[in-house]
């Protein structure tokens, strides 16, 4: 049986089979790596920004996370 690779967000990765990588971006200022790819503006809060370039991510390495609380604004906690 083969596997089929389905695309679940449109530009997010590039490439085919061997080939097939992420799309980020990296901060041409401070060189931080962005995924998923950041088009308007520098997320480090220690840059004063430059331009943004897409680059196809390593098939190595670690992607970070940062947790993110939603809760209701109306709703006391």
């Amino acid at each position: 049986m083969s596997r089929v690779r389905t695309l679940v967000v449109a530009g997010w990765f590039t490439g085919e089979g061997e080939g097939f990588r992420l799309v980020g971006t990296r901060c041409s200022a401070c060189r931080s790596v962005f995924f998923p790819r950041e088009d308007a503006f520098c997320r480090n809060p220690g840059c004063r920004g430059g331009g943004l370039i897409e680059l196809s991510l390593s098939k190595r390495g670690e992607s970070g996370r940062i947790p993110t609380l939603v809760t209701d604004p109306h709703h006391p906690m």
